[in-house]
């Protein structure tokens, strides 16, 4: 929409003319929430022996008064992206627009969301199991009072959520270790886990100024200050970042207690794994996270991703740790 604003000639000087030489331009972006009726008329022709012949509608439009297309995207979406209740949904359609919605019409118009999107759905699930990495997580929600799980799988373009009565295999990721660590620092006072949190980070950092993959040298040094940590042993991280751009870490104490991470092999080597890969955010589950030991051949519970480090083994916990061998 354009309106020209005009400048009142009785403003100007006396005794001199003007011409338009241009316009200076300002504009206003608003919204107009409002509502409209399209009617439509078949026209009806009879002949003279009275038969009578009408004009068909417009695909979709079968009832003699019903809401259109707009009006029930509209809905979906504030229902199923911003969350609202039914209730507020009716409240802001009648009070904004003026149009009665009731709480039926509102599931209704969802329901025919579901079943319209349902070969988009498939496509969906087809999509992101050809991709290399997905995202997996699951949060807890309430379906008619009864407790649900809505999981989550998404890559950088893709996202779908489906909810279901099981957890089923639950993901760690790096968020999980960092907020661990920062509640046993916050709230239980153990230093060792904020030194931990701080070498996982640094190692973070040291991935992506390298590009995405360190060297095996640089790998294998970041690796016995890992272990080093998880065992105990005087080691103590800085967490800074120089003006190259590279993470440092150098000695002091620390000791994180055995009870913690250097106790759990699992957890030791599913972190490490994490945060010395490309991308270092994506989960890893247990039920992908069975490799063989490189000694021994037995099955045990490690993290796949761990044997693209390079430079880097898969050790079982178990036998090969017992003989003295590192993992």
């Amino acid at each position: 929409m354009i309106r020209a604003v005009t400048l009142d000639r009785r403003t100007l000087p006396k005794g001199s003319q003007f011409q338009v030489v241009g316009y200076e331009k300002r504009q206003v972006i608003d919204l107009d929430i409002s509502r409209f009726v399209t009617e439509y008329q078949a026209e009806i022709l009879e002949n003279a022996q009275g038969q009578r012949f009408v004009a068909p509608f417009p695909d979709g439009v079968d009832r003699p008064v019903q809401y259109g297309p707009s009006v029930k995207a509209h809905a979906v979406y504030l229902s199923q992206y911003q969350l609202l209740p039914y209730e507020r949904i009716r409240e802001y359609f009648e009070d904004q627009a003026g149009i009665p919605l009731s709480a039926g019409s509102l599931f209704n118009f969802n329901q025919e969301a579901f079943e319209r999107t349902a070969g988009f759905e498939h496509w969906v699930k087809d999509r992101l199991a050809e991709s290399e990495r997905i995202h997996a997580d699951e949060t807890g929600i309430n379906i008619g009072g009864k407790r649900h799980w809505l999981h989550c799988a998404s890559n950088d373009h893709l996202t779908w959520l489906a909810p279901h009565e099981k957890r089923g295999q639950h993901a760690l990721c790096n968020a999980h270790h960092l907020r661990e660590l920062q509640r046993a620092w916050e709230q239980d006072k153990q230093a060792w886990a904020r030194r931990m949190q701080r070498l996982l980070c640094a190692m973070r950092d040291a991935v992506q100024a390298a590009g995405g993959s360190l060297p095996p040298d640089k790998a294998d040094r970041w690796r016995r200050v890992y272990r080093n940590a998880l065992a105990g042993r005087k080691t103590r991280v800085h967490h800074r970042m120089k003006a190259n751009g590279r993470a440092s870490v150098v000695g002091s104490n620390a000791r994180a207690p055995a009870t913690c991470w250097s106790g759990c092999a699992t957890m030791r080597r599913m972190s490490f794994a994490f945060w010395m890969t490309r991308r270092s955010r994506l989960p890893i589950t247990r039920a992908n996270a069975i490799s063989a030991c490189s000694r021994c051949s037995r099955k045990s519970p490690v993290v796949s991703a761990h044997s693209r480090v390079p430079g880097s083994s898969v050790v079982c916990a178990a036998t090969c740790r017992r003989r003295g061998s590192k993992t």
